[in-house]
């Protein structure tokens, strides 16, 4: 599994980041989404550090890299998805139609939460609480997506 920068910066915000290893077990990251999210001194620096020291964030960058005119982060992390034929966990509108015109298969953060919901790692309960959470640290969900977010969950 491939994870640009705001999953992993938004999970970290919401003490979640340990819910990517307890599902995918290791998360590969490029140089510059490390650089993005690994800034001494920002919410979830000693997480993101730890995960990093503990080697289940691992980091491998692209062997060549197609200028998609999205951040260098976000363009580093779909040029290695496409090179590996791995999923891309990405919430950038832009990056996600990147990715579907690729055909990179992707997740949004508000995925994660669900997975951890089906696989019985969180509750429906904590599940909501942290979609909430997200939301108020700064995670952008239009209310219809929101509302079809929480019907989902309540499925459960």
């Amino acid at each position: 599994m491939i994870c640009n920068a705001t999953p992993i910066i938004c999970l970290s915000k919401i003490k979640q980041l340990s819910l990517l290893r307890k599902l995918f077990s290791k998360i590969v990251i490029t140089s510059k989404v490390r650089d993005e999210i690994l800034v001494k001194g920002k919410e979830g620096f000693l997480d993101i550090e730890k995960a990093l020291g503990d080697k289940w964030i691992i980091i491998k960058d692209p062997r060549k890299e197609i200028d998609f005119g999205v951040d260098m982060g976000e363009n580093s992390a779909l040029n290695l998805a496409s090179e590996m034929s791995q999923t891309l966990i990405i919430d950038d509108a832009y990056g996600i139609k990147v990715a579907k015109a690729i055909n990179i298969d992707f997740i949004r953060t508000t995925s994660v939460l669900l997975i951890g919901l089906k696989d019985k790692i969180i509750s429906k309960n904590q599940t909501k609480s942290l979609l909430k959470k997200l939301v108020e640290v700064g995670y952008y969900i239009s209310p219809p997506i929101y509302s079809g977010i929480i019907e989902i969950i309540d499925k459960y």
